[in-house]
């Protein structure tokens, strides 16, 4: 965490994730002089020139065969709310004021494939085309102001003079998945790569959180909707639950928003799990599966976070 005078302040949890990208990510860069033709766009682009499709083509393959030779992924780093969290000084509050004291000098210090390519953003509509490269991060809150501009009504970080955990945090749970799929691109230490690709690698280990777990959902979704669709239920599917509309002995989980549905009874008298939708919401951005006492629908009665569709009829 640092903050300047003249400049936005910021702070950052970053320290383990930094090193590992210094270490292990980041690549050698080796100038060339080589020299790529560019031709010229119509009057009508802005941009002027561009590089040839083909030219990219061969760059790009170029420099996936740099970083397979050095066992390196490419990765997109988003930085506020992700790396760390900024604000001007005069939105600091009075408990945030003893961060003045910490200021220091601010100095100035991806061609890539796609397939060994990896995004770290806390905002999935960034990377419409790049989904599957994606991994989403919860969004880091360290200033009030930061709070206040998403509708938070929490104290910050800053104010509780805390930060995110090290050992548990989202930094750190996002370092291990890093890490597992870098290991998983270059595992077995062949020199043809060219099979490998991040994004089914990425999948392959999101499967793993939630795998064995049967899911069926009451009074999440509105009920002329069609249950298949809704996000909550693709992100479930996507974490390796299999997700059902009605209830049998297989069933290991049922999320609800109300203790008073036909389901929720039944999940009671048969010992199964009942939770609120934040169960799958967290295991999505904490990329592990969480312990389901965390999450019983007492707990949501106590946060007066209800989360219902406003005035559409819901199923039962």
């Amino acid at each position: 965490m640092s903050v300047a005078s003249d400049s936005p302040v910021h702070s950052s949890s970053s320290d383990d994730l930094a090193a590992f990208l210094e270490t292990e990510l980041d690549s050698d860069s080796d100038s060339s002089s080589e020299s790529f033709p560019i031709e010229e766009e119509p009057e009508d682009d802005a941009e002027g020139i561009k590089f040839h499709e083909d030219e990219v083509t061969r760059m790009r393959d170029i420099d996936m065969k740099m970083l397979q030779s050095q066992r390196k992924l490419c990765l997109v780093l988003d930085l506020d709310h992700t790396l760390l969290n900024s604000t001007v000084l005069r939105d600091l509050r009075p408990e945030e004021e003893y961060l003045k004291s910490l200021t220091h000098s601010l100095q100035d210090v991806v061609l890539g494939q796609e397939k060994a390519v990896l995004i770290l953003d806390d905002t999935e509509n960034a990377w419409p085309s790049h989904k599957d490269n994606l991994i989403v991060i919860e969004r880091y809150h360290f200033f009030a102001s930061s709070c206040k501009q998403f509708d938070h009504i929490f104290q910050s970080l800053s104010q509780l003079k805390s930060d995110e955990s090290e050992p548990d945090g989202a930094l750190a749970t996002v370092l291990k998945v890093l890490k597992q799929t870098h290991s998983l691109f270059f595992e077995d230490g062949g020199e043809d790569l060219s099979g490998r690709d991040v994004r089914s690698l990425l999948k392959q280990v999101r499967k793993e959180i939630l795998k064995g777990c049967k899911v069926v959902f009451s009074r999440v979704f509105p009920t002329k909707s069609q249950a298949e669709d809704h996000p909550l239920w693709r992100v479930a599917e996507g974490l390796g639950a299999t997700c059902a509309t009605e209830v049998d002995e297989s069933v290991t989980h049922v999320v609800a928003m109300d203790v008073g549905t036909e389901k929720v009874r039944w999940a009671i008298r048969e010992k199964k799990f009942v939770v609120h939708r934040g169960w799958i919401d967290a295991a999505n951005y904490l990329w592990k599966k969480q312990p389901e006492e965390n999450f019983g629908l007492e707990q949501l009665k106590k946060q007066g976070a209800e989360e219902k569709s406003d005035d559409v009829p819901l199923e039962k």
